[in-house]
């Protein structure tokens, strides 16, 4: 199953696909991202673990994450299916962290339940804090965690499919439309930037599109990950 199997509901404009359960992921250290083949670099030795139905790569929050090379795009939708290692977030930006022009963040606050969320600009660092979430419950278990942006002052965040964040805050510096710039989309990391921090956490699947999603969208993406994998 999975986008690459044909979750097509969702495929349009999609530019990251990191699947721990796809046959094509071999091992935590060979991880491709499926969109277009290319390996996503890894730092330490992230686990591929197979447990029940499915994998997922697992990251210990002390020298492990994985790296991907991407364009993103004035509009964009990141989702990442996340179980956390303990009740509260360990460290930074466990669900995922692009600090580089056209980037996000998604921000788990350490020693909390709470995800802050930023869109960047057309500048390294330029970015623009859009709002938060706060007492997001039982981090432990399998949440699908999505962040979506029309690139300007629409931008919406979901915990599995309940809404937690609608904001309408205008970015502080513009995003480029296109956007050529190459980036670094990080997992289990805060940014290659700040590569000291890393969250404790597993991750059987993160994808980037290019594009903001719908309520539907992301109901019908969460339907369709929530039978494939029974959370």
């Amino acid at each position: 199953m999975g986008l690459y199997h044909g979750l097509q509901p969702a495929s349009s404009g999609l530019i990251l696909l990191m699947d721990a359960d796809n046959p094509k992921t071999t091992s935590g250290t060979s991880a491709p991202n499926l969109a277009n083949g290319t390996n996503a670099g890894n730092v330490g030795t992230p686990s591929l673990v197979t447990s029940g139905n499915f994998k997922y790569f697992q990251y210990n929050g002390t020298d492990q994450a994985h790296r991907n090379e991407v364009v993103m795009g004035y509009e964009f939708t990141v989702v990442t299916l996340l179980r956390n290692s303990g009740a509260q977030w360990n460290d930074y930006s466990a669900p995922g962290s692009n600090r580089k022009a056209n980037g996000y963040i998604m921000h788990a606050d350490p020693n909390t339940t709470n995800i802050s969320y930023y869109v960047i600009g057309n500048g390294n660092q330029t970015y623009t804090y859009v709002g938060g979430s706060g007492n997001l419950s039982t981090l432990n278990n399998w949440h699908l965690y999505t962040f979506t942006s029309n690139g300007s002052n629409v931008h919406r965040a979901y915990f599995d499919t309940t809404r937690v964040l609608n904001s309408s805050t205008a970015l502080s510096t513009a995003r480029n439309n296109p956007n050529t710039t190459v980036s670094v989309d990080s997992i289990a990391e805060d940014s290659d930037l700040i590569p000291s921090r890393k969250s404790a956490c597993d991750i059987a699947y993160h994808a980037i599109w290019d594009r903001q999603f719908s309520d539907q969208e992301v109901y019908d993406l969460y339907r369709q990950l929530k039978e494939r994998y029974g959370f």
